[in-house]
C-alpha cells in the first residue's frame, strides 16, 4: 500500500471521498454512481467492511489501537466493538490484536526490513545525502573563516543537541509507560514503524544518552587545555587546503563513489533476497475444507504451507485462498549475502583510505597536481587495499582504521610498503 488511514469508517457508513483508495479496481466515478450500493463493493470484496487509523509496517497497514496509551481508548474500544465485519459479525478488537501482532513478528527477518525501508524511502536518503555533503562543505568554508567559533560551537551544540534527545528520550518513556504488560506488541520489536511504541526502547535511548554526554563532558574536562593546540593543527591543515582548492574534488569523488557502491550493493541484495523459494499459506479457511495437506495428513488449515497451482481446484472453502507469505533464502544465498556484505565494506574502506592517501600525499609534497594520484595509482594500490582489509579481520575496526590511514600518510611521504609504515 502506499498510504494507510487514518479516520475509522465502516461500511454502514456508506460512501465516502477518497475510499477509494483503500478499494480494489475502484475509481471515484464509480464510488459517486449511485447505482453502485457499498453493500454490494463490500460483499465482493472489492472495499473493506470497515477501516482503522493504522501505519505502514512492511507495506501492510497495521492499527494502531492500543500502541500508544491515551485517555480515550476505552471509547475507541466501543467503536471498535460496534463495527462489523464482511460477514455481518461483530469485529473481534482481541483478533484484531492478535492479527497485528502477526504482521510485526513476521516482519523479524532483518534482511526484509531492510530492503523494504530502502524502497519506501529511497527518495528521502538521497535528499539526506546531499544534506549532509552541502553541509560538510559549509562547515569546512565556516572552519576557514572563523575556526576558533566555529569549533567551540560546535562542541556546546553537540553536548545540547545529545542532552535534548536524552530529556526528549525520558519523556517519551515516561508518556508510554504503564503498569501492566501490552499485549498487542511481542515483546521483541522488530518492526521500524512500532519502535516509537516500545517504552523499553525510549529508555534504552535515553540511559545511553546519558552516559555518551557524561564521557563527553569528563573528557573535555580532561582534554580542555589541549583545545588551543588542536584548533591551532586545525587550523595550519585549514590554510593547506584553501590553498590547494582543486584538493576539494577528491573527498567529493570519494563520497560519490561510496555511494554509489552502496546503491549497487543493496541492488545485488535485493536480488539475492528475493531469489529464494516462494512459501505459500493457506488463508481463511474454514471448519468444512475437504482438500487434504499431504504434509501434514489433515485437512488444510489456517496458515498452512500450500501449492497455489492445486490448491484452488482442491479447496471445499469458498473464500479460502493460498497467498504468497514470504521468501524462503537458502544456505547458500545466505553465504553470498555475507560475501556481498563484505566485499562492500571492503570497497567503502578501500576509497576512504585512497582518498586519505591521495591527499596526504599532496599534502606532504606542498604541490597539487598529477604526481600524487599518478604516484598512489601506480605504486600504492596495492598498499591501500591491504590496509582495507586490516579492519575486517581484526576486532578493533575503528582504532585498526585510524592507524592505518596513519600509515597511508607515512608510505605516501616516504614511499615505503604498508609494513614499513607501520614500524616507523
Amino acid at each position: 500500500v502506499e498510504e494507510c488511514p487514518r479516520t475509522y469508517w465502516t461500511s454502514t457508513q456508506g460512501k465516502s471521498s477518497g475510499l477509494e483508495k483503500f478499494c480494489d479496481n475502484v475509481t471515484a466515478r464509480q464510488m459517486e454512481d449511485k447505482t453502485i450500493s457499498m453493500s454490494k463493493l463490500v460483499v465482493e470484496r472489492r472495499c473493506p467492511a470497515y477501516i482503522l487509523p493504522s501505519s505502514l509496517v512492511m507495506g501492510r497497514c497495521v492499527p494502531t489501537f492500543g500502541l500508544e496509551r491515551r485517555v480515550g481508548n476505552g471509547k475507541e474500544e466501543t467503536k471498535m466493538n460496534a463495527m462489523k465485519t464482511v460477514d455481518g459479525e461483530r469485529l473481534n478488537v482481541d483478533r484484531l490484536r492478535k492479527g497485528s501482532r502477526y504482521v510485526l513478528s513476521n516482519s523479524r527477518r532483518t534482511d526484509m526490513k531492510f530492503l523494504a525501508y530502502v524502497t519506501l524511502k529511497w527518495w528521502d536518503i538521497c535528499i539526506t545525502y546531499l544534506f549532509a555533503l552541502a553541509m560538510s562543505l559549509f562547515w569546512v568554508v565556516l572552519v576557514s573563516m572563523a575556526i576558533r567559533r566555529v569549533l567551540l560551537t560546535s562542541i556546546g551544540l553537540c553536548l545540547v543537541t545529545i542532552v535534548a534527545c536524552a530529556v526528549f528520550s525520558f519523556i517519551k518513556y515516561s508518556q508510554l509507560y504503564t503498569p501492566r504488560e501490552d499485549i498487542f506488541l511481542p515483546k521483541v520489536i522488530t518492526s521500524k514503524t512500532s519502535y516509537r511504541h516500545n517504552k523499553n526502547m525510549w529508555l534504552v535511548f535515553g540511559i545511553f544518552l546519558s552516559i555518551i554526554t557524561l564521557i563527553i563532558s569528563l573528557l573535555l574536562c580532561f582534554l580542555f587545555r589541549k583545545i588551543p593546540h588542536a584548533i591551532f593543527i586545525i587550523k595550519e591543515a585549514s590554510k593547506d587546503l584553501c590553498s590547494k582548492k582543486s584538493l576539494f574534488i577528491v573527498p567529493i569523488l570519494q563520497s560519490v563513489s561510496q555511494v554509489l557502491l552502496i546503491f549497487f550493493s543493496v541492488t545485488v541484495a535485493s536480488f539475492l533476497i528475493t531469489s529464494g523459494s516462494a512459501e505459500f499459506r493457506v488463508v481463511d479457511a474454514c471448519s468444512s475444507e475437504t482438500c487434504k495437506n499431504v504434509d501434514t495428513g489433515d485437512m488444510f488449515a489456517l496458515n498452512d504451507v500450500c501449492d497455489p497451482d492445486t490448491f484452488a481446484d482442491c479447496t471445499g472453502c469458498p473464500r479460502a485462498r493460498c497467498v504468497h507469505h514470504k521468501f524462503k533464502p537458502s544456505a547458500y544465498e545466505i553465504w553470498q549475502l555475507v560475501g556481498v556484505s563484505l566485499m562492500m565494506f571492503w570497497f567503502l574502506l578501500f576509497v576512504r583510505l585512497l582518498g586519505s592517501m591521495i591527499i596526504g600525499g599532496a599534502l606532504a609534497k606542498q604541490y597539487w597536481n598529477e604526481a600524487s594520484v599518478k604516484r598512489t595509482l601506480r605504486y600504492h594500490l596495492g598498499t591501500v587495499a591491504y590496509g582495507s582489509m586490516l579492519p575486517l579481520v581484526s576486532c578493533k575496526t575503528t582504532g585498526v582504521r585510524n592507524l592505518n590511514i596513519s600509515v597511508l600518510i607515512i608510505s605516501a611521504v616516504h614511499g615505503d610498503s604498508f609494513n614499513e609504515g607501520r614500524k616507523m
